[in-house]
């Protein structure tokens, strides 16, 4: 017969990291679950400047160190798994993996979004990026990324190190990011901004993905990356089984629900509360 958890918590980013520990603190036995690595999208972020305890900032990647070194002060173990599916019968969680099916009680899915797909025209034999970690190595390349919010500004910011020529192409008439990340931008002279252009078709010539937008100005770029938006990763959940995120005994916690609002202050407070509600939930149920 499977073990059946008191939890089980989908995604290792801030908001499970922060469930996770205080599940720990609690003494509550769960599984943590992550298909990537620590951190979410935090990995993405050249600067997390809003992080209480860093004055100066600190990047997005020495934080998820600092979360790796909490975890693993704890003995807390993430088991590295992509979840496909998600079912609740008989007041028991099954979450699959592979040929693999975990049973839990509780339920608290903090999987974080995924990126809204950039489509246009000739563009299927071109690797689009929507994710910058793994190029922060890369040197003396052109750059063009697709968007005008906070993410596509930061990306920006993240690569216009090693001598990289950075092209923020956006097709709303000014800048929709944070005045901090503007002003970033403003001060770096390898880093162009461009209002009021609709990306029409990209094609690849040799060894340059050309984009051509309102179907006459041209980029040439080494890489390509889109930035348009993020939505809810809840792809492991079937359409039909949607009602299961009503139930009390399943928590949904940071940018899977917090739909604009991705912070990692706020999705570790979510995380917290999570897992004191479960406390105080298992506390009344073995009183009852």
């Amino acid at each position: 017969m499977n073990k059946i958890y008191d939890v089980i918590i989908i995604g290792a980013g801030p908001a499970g990291i922060a469930a996770a520990i205080q599940l720990k603190r609690y003494g509550i036995n769960f599984l943590l679950i992550e298909k990537v690595g620590v951190g979410g999208l935090l990995r993405n972020a050249s600067l997390v400047e809003n992080y209480p305890g860093f004055p100066k900032g600190i990047t997005g990647l020495k934080l998820i160190n600092l979360f790796k070194k909490h975890l693993s002060e704890l003995g807390i173990g993430i088991k590295k798994k992509n979840v496909i599916n998600v079912d609740y019968k008989k007041k028991t969680y099954s979450v699959q993996t592979g040929k693999i099916i975990y049973l839990s009680k509780n339920l608290i899915i903090a999987s974080g979004t995924k990126p809204k797909s950039f489509e246009i025209k000739d563009s299927s034999n071109i690797k689009i990026y929507y994710d910058v970690y793994e190029l922060f190595n890369i040197r003396n390349k052109d750059i063009t990324i697709i968007g005008g919010g906070d993410a596509a500004f930061d990306y920006a910011v993240s690569l216009s190190k090693n001598g990289n020529n950075i092209f923020i192409l956006h097709r709303g008439s000014k800048p929709a990011c944070i005045p901090a990340l503007l002003n970033k931008v403003l001060l770096k002279k390898n880093i162009s901004y461009f209002c009021n252009l609709n990306v029409h078709t990209v094609y690849k010539e040799k060894n340059k993905v050309i984009v051509v937008c309102n179907n006459e100005k041209i980029f040439k770029a080494d890489y390509l990356i889109a930035a348009i938006g993020r939505e809810a990763q809840l792809d492991f959940i079937k359409k039909e089984k949607m009602e299961m995120l009503k139930d009390e005994s399943l928590f949904l916690i940071g940018d899977v629900k917090n739909e604009i609002y991705r912070q990692a202050t706020i999705s570790i407070g979510d995380g917290v509360f999570a897992a004191m509600k479960i406390s105080k939930k298992m506390e009344y149920e073995s009183n009852s």
